[in-house]
């Protein structure tokens, strides 16, 4: 025991080249059974040694306890945790956060459920005459409620709680500090959950928080923002009485010096203004409020220490901890073949280089809010503010202009339209162009926030067409954080702006290529989604030689160039995803070299995972989706060009590892590459057919959303390949999609992508697809209404109009909507139209003109005017 806390002593006391030898000797004493309760007697007892070696005892102890308290021998795990609680209210701080510490670790070992008079003796503790039992009874509480609150939650059927806010609420008028701080931590991680045991006295809690909103302490002051806000999520009732207070509170704390409390009491307003009284409310504030916003938009110190970015970078290679890990999306596969993805694009722009939530964020998103509540009302009460800000000689002043600019440009809507003119003017024309990177970065997102009201606008050549230019100037600017928003903000036109930027290829497509040769690491990786959206966007519209011809080299060069480690890499392979299948067979003299490429990742990954000896260092999956998603877009773009390539790399073989893979983003790219092959090789994909049918029919399953679209797309696209071969797996493919189809909260792609399946399926298995059609025709024809018309919505419509003529029954009750699902085409084929002409008029004569007259007059006067225009019903 002496040599160990002797041991213990040197640790603390010698210099690092001793500590090697320290800790080897101690680790020979881990393999003694008594060791760790020596550890414990030491931290606990031993009160003649230093604290800081009782410390490193206990710290050590909790080491071993993390590794596996539950291996311990029982009699051991009982001593230790007799032992910890006698010194939770311990003189000394170090002691009592260090027993802290290894109460918190047990619990993450064995739960409530294996210390279940934990609660009960802590509860205890708070009623001790002694403060310091309080105090540290209190901080282990706050600890294990941060760490384990829904564990509390359900601890003992909710009744802990039940016992234990009343106790911790009582604490909110001790004259401790420390006290009162603890005690509302604890109470406060019970409010989202809802506990009972909180519900039962929120009232008096909301009393307790406006006590504690006078408190001296700041850090109390911040928890008092937190669970009001909080508070209002839950019981917004509770502050009515009071609620002009809170926001007079509210607006003294958003203005507060300390930056935290600020940040605090700043989350106030986004989470009240949609409340139903909130208008009446803030209204008067506005001009108090606004100000106050804008001001804290402004970097702090700490963001600009953060950011950096104040000179031209461009040429210095980034460092790695400067490059955020990026994940791969695994496509979704919608109609017409687009590249879709389940997860919005987040429009950062406050601070899209810094993870960490912050005031400044907090401003920016309240000022965001607030224009949604308020719209035009809030215009008088923000423009002379950001006009005032914008012709400040502090820079940082007008980079918040700007923010606040971006901030407002969605929920002020038609009322900036005045203001538009001259305020696009300005940002182009003065602060694009600035001195200071940050303020040439900030303009690119607010010039993003308006791409929508620029595209709409008449005359692209004097607005568009200028406003693209003078984002590509930013394109090629010197400070990478310009590159970068610069091509966030390009990837948002392009989106909004489709085939009306096709006469700024040339600008926009040279621009690119010059940028890949002078970007670093993370600026490529924007440039690349941006080169991916303009493909996905402009409906094909690259697919022309000239454009081919700048393009590709250039990304080709980079294919080229990038290591597997690079983490530009999946940026890249999704950029080429995109443009291989917008150019289409412009890429035919590409394909080889990325289709190889892709097949050798995907080989190597899959046979290192298959290795029972493989257990570290094993591949990311990401590589097995990110090529599948590649190897479809090449598919896509030269067709059956791809077989010598398909039957090279054996890559059917590995296409059927990769559907029964357990990663779910494996399937779903998977299985989009499957329907591809059907349609380009299905010779060759017909040989593996009995084996991946089953495996498509069980991943029919919506709770899957993305493998299921895609699976459901792929057995369209081999129904049409294969036709009546199909006819083994139809009624087991029809239990699955039916279902589906009548299914609430299907997405819309999925409903789509099923809607479709079934007409092809309907196309060549009439016979056995027909008989069902009453149980999903009407939200068939829902999901149909809404597409453009292309050539998958034309499979899906012969195929309904061939089982409509085989079973014209189950069509006769939601007849109506399939005269609407037809009035949707806005051009279709001859036979189709003809087609569409014979299923009407059947259904017409099949009643006399008395009846069809009457039941004819409830249809909607414009459904009625398309099918008289288009095929003379009436």
């Amino acid at each position: 025991m002496t040599e160990i806390c002797q041991l213990l002593q040197m640790a603390q006391t010698s210099s690092t080249s001793v500590h090697h030898d320290v800790y080897q000797r101690l680790e020979q004493y881990e393999q003694m059974e008594e060791f760790n309760c020596y550890l414990m007697f030491v931290l606990v007892h031993m009160t003649a040694a230093a604290e800081n070696v009782r410390a490193a005892a206990g710290l050590l102890l909790k080491r071993n306890v993390m590794h596996g308290f539950t291996r311990l021998p029982s009699d051991v795990q009982t001593y230790i945790k007799m032992q910890v609680v006698q010194v939770i209210g311990n003189e000394h701080a170090l002691i009592q956060a260090t027993a802290g510490v290894i109460i918190a670790t047990i619990i993450d070992n064995i739960n409530f459920s294996g210390w279940p008079e934990l609660l009960d003796g802590l509860s205890s503790m708070c009623d001790s005459d002694n403060e310091l039992d309080v105090v540290g009874s209190l901080s282990v509480m706050r600890k294990l409620c941060a760490d384990h609150a829904y564990e509390i939650h359900r601890f003992q059927n909710g009744m802990a709680l039940e016992y234990l806010v009343p106790k911790w609420m009582a604490f909110f008028t001790h004259g401790n500090h420390k006290i009162r701080r603890n005690a509302l931590a604890c109470v406060k991680e019970f409010i989202l959950l809802r506990s009972s045991g909180f519900l039962k006295v929120a009232e008096d809690f909301v009393a307790g928080l406006y006590h504690l909103a006078t408190d001296e302490h700041v850090p109390i002051q911040r928890m008092v923002c937190d669970a009001m806000v909080q508070m209002l999520e839950v019981r917004a009732d509770l502050f009515l009485d009071q609620m002009d207070q809170v926001v007079q509170y509210m607006l003294v704390c958003t203005a507060s010096d300390d930056e935290l409390l600020a940040l605090e009491a700043c989350e106030f307003w986004a989470t009240f203004a949609e409340a139903a009284v909130a208008e009446k409310l803030i209204r008067p504030q506005l001009d108090v409020l606004v100000p106050v916003l804008l001001k804290n938009m402004i970097y702090s110190e700490f963001d600009l220490l953060m950011l950096g970015g104040f000179e031209d970078d461009t040429h210095e290679p980034d460092l790695a901890k400067d490059i955020a890990p990026r994940f791969h999306a695994s496509a979704m596969v919608s109609h017409g073949h687009e590249q879709l993805s389940d997860d919005e694009e987040e429009e950062e722009g406050a601070d899209q280089y810094s993870a960490e939530w912050n005031l400044r964020k907090s401003a920016a998103a309240a000022i965001d809010v607030l224009a949604g509540v308020f719209k035009e009302e809030l215009l008088p009460h923000v423009m002379p503010v950001i006009m005032e800000m914008m012709n400040s000689e502090e820079w940082s002043e007008r980079e918040s202009a700007i923010l606040a600019l971006g901030a407002i440009s969605v929920g002020c809507g038609a009322g900036l339209a005045e203001f538009l003119p001259e305020t696009l003017s300005h940002l182009l024309g003065v602060t694009l162009e600035d001195p200071v990177p940050l303020i040439r970065k900030i303009t690119c997102w607010t010039l993003s926030r308006y791409a929508e009201w620029v595209v709409w606008m008449e005359q692209p050549e004097e607005t568009l067409y200028p406003f693209v230019q003078a984002l590509l100037g930013r394109v090629l600017d010197r400070n990478k954080q310009v590159q970068e928003a610069a091509c966030s903000a390009l990837a948002v036109v392009e989106e909004k702006a489709s085939t009306a930027l096709i006469p700024m290829f040339p600008a926009i497509l040279n621009t690119y290529v010059q940028a890949m040769e002078m970007y670093q690491i993370r600026s490529r990786r924007l440039l690349y989604d941006a080169i991916g959206a303009l493909a996905e966007n402009t409906n094909k519209e690259l697919r022309r030689e000239e454009y081919a011809a700048i393009l590709l080299p250039a990304l080709m060069a980079q294919w080229q160039a990038v290591s597997i480690d690079d983490p530009s890499l999946f940026p890249l392979m999704e950029a080429l995803t995109s443009v291989s299948s917008a150019v289409g067979m412009y890429f035919l003299d590409y394909a080889p070299a990325v289709f190889l490429q892709c097949a050798t990742v995907m080989s190597e990954t899959l046979n290192a995972w298959a290795d029972p000896s493989s257990v570290n260092d094993l591949p990311s999956k990401e590589f097995l989706v990110c090529s599948l998603d590649l190897l479809a877009g090449v598919v896509d773009a030269i067709g059956a060009e791809v077989e010598p390539l398909v039957v090279e790399t054996k890559m059917m073989d590995m296409v059927c590892a990769c559907v029964v893979d357990d990663v779910a983003d494996v399937r779903q790219s998977g299985f989009a590459v499957l329907g591809d092959l059907a349609k380009a090789v299905i010779h060759i994909v017909g040989g593996y057919l009995e084996q991946l049918l089953p495996i498509l029919i069980q991943n029919l399953d919506p709770q899957h959303s993305s493998v299921c679209n895609n699976a459901v797309w792929a057995i369209g696209q081999i129904a049409m390949q294969v036709g009546d071969s199909l006819v083994p797996y139809v009624n087991t493919i029809l239990e699955r999609l039916i279902p589906i189809m009548n299914r609430p909260k299907t997405s819309r792609s999925l409903l789509e992508n099923t809607a479709i399946t079934l007409g092809r399926l309907g196309i060549h298995c009439t016979d056995l697809v027909a008989p069902h059609l009453d149980s999903f025709l009407m939200p068939w024809c829902t999901s149909l209404s809404s597409i453009f018309d292309d050539p998958e919505k034309d499979s899906a419509f012969r195929g309904l109009c061939l089982m409509i003529a085989a079973n014209p029954d189950g069509a006769t009750e939601n007849f109506p909507l399939v005269c609407g699902a037809i009035a949707s085409w806005k051009s279709p084929p001859d036979d189709l139209r003809e087609m569409f002409g014979q299923i009407l008029f059947a259904f017409k004569s099949s009643m006399d003109l008395a009846n069809w007259a009457e039941y004819y007059a409830n249809f909607p006067p414009d459904l009625k005017d398309t099918l008289f225009n288009f095929y003379g019903l009436n």
